[in-house]
């Protein structure tokens, strides 16, 4: 375990200085760079390192108005505080991730994030909220012609 983590670290490490080189030329890059960086520290239990970088490229996104981008770092960015135990302030990420999703038509996104949003619910104990959830994510998959929503 103490290898991948060094190793997850040392790539974590490796994309966070691509990224910060990229920002200028390529956002969309840049922050993908940054999601990969914080999914390498989420693999290893490193949440806060995860968290900071994931926040990092979502304010990266914003500030250069890179929807996709957004949509895909908030959906990370509200696992991570799932993840934490902090589902509370996972739900207005997720509605916002949501948001950017339909407005981008992101038809696979929008079938990931409400999965992501019912199991948050589900943790939570909010088994409503959990199943309108994942009727939505049913809807969605049905759209992408997924057989798992073809029932």
């Amino acid at each position: 375990m103490a290898d991948r983590a060094g190793q997850a670290a040392d790539e974590g490490a490796l994309l966070v200085a691509y990224a910060d080189s990229l920002r200028t030329h390529d956002i969309a890059l840049a922050t993908r760079c940054l999601e990969l960086a914080g999914i390498a520290s989420f693999r290893v239990n490193n949440l806060e390192g995860a968290l900071e970088r994931w926040e990092r490229g979502v304010a990266w996104a914003r500030e250069a108005g890179a929807l996709k981008p957004e949509s895909s770092l908030l959906n990370a960015l509200a696992i991570g505080h799932t993840a934490r135990g902090d589902v509370e302030a996972a739900l207005p990420v997720y509605d916002r991730a949501l948001e950017l999703r339909e407005a981008l038509a992101d038809t696979l996104g929008l079938t990931r994030t409400w999965g992501n949003l019912a199991q948050a619910y589900t943790n939570m104990g909010r088994t409503g909220e959990a199943l309108s959830a994942t009727l939505e994510e049913e809807r969605w998959l049905a759209l992408v012609d997924n057989p798992r929503g073809r029932v």
